[in-house]
């Protein structure tokens, strides 16, 4: 069943159907219309049912973070693009980046209903060496948990002059 506007579409392979649960299922595309010869498809992910978080955008203080930052706060906002709710979160922010230490590394979550936005009720804080490099992408991850399902979602925080930060 596909359901959607124009430029997007949900398809959903609804419980008891044969499909649903096996490992592997093949989904094909079929064009209508009259541009056969430009059309494109982009963005397909492919999850299981349930809840799905993605970032929605961080804000930063201070908003240009630099080598030597001694205290980032952050706040992280996500956005719930899954098939289902999901209960208020506990979440926890990780990094590779050895050079970046994060010294509040856990913050609550509220709710988030299909499409809806969460951001951190309280602040995550880290702090950047002075020999970090410039004008880089740090990788961070939070990991959100609702008793029930851990979501993962995959950060990059801009490290000098580059604009804010995104995914």
């Amino acid at each position: 069943e596909a359901t959607g506007a124009w430029g997007h579409r949900t398809v959903v392979i609804p419980p008891g159907s044969a499909y649903h649960g096996q490992a592997k299922v093949y989904v094909a595309f079929r064009y209508q219309g009259d541009y056969a010869d430009i059309w494109a498809l982009d963005d397909i992910a492919v999850r299981p049912p349930g809840a799905s978080f993605e970032l929605d955008h961080i804000s930063a203080t201070p908003e240009m973070v630099q080598p030597g930052t001694s205290d980032v706060a952050l706040t992280i906002t996500v956005r719930n693009s899954g098939d289902a709710a999901a209960g208020a979160m506990a979440g926890t922010l990780t990094t590779t980046d050895p050079k970046i230490t994060i010294t509040t590394s856990s913050a609550s979550f509220p709710a988030a209903g299909l499409g809806a936005i969460s951001s951190s009720a309280t602040l995550f804080h880290l702090a950047v060496d002075a020999t970090h490099a410039n004008n880089v992408k740090a990788p961070l991850m939070l990991t959100l948990n609702d008793g029930s399902a851990n979501y993962v979602v995959p950060l990059e925080l801009n490290i000098g002059a580059l604009a804010a930060a995104h995914v």
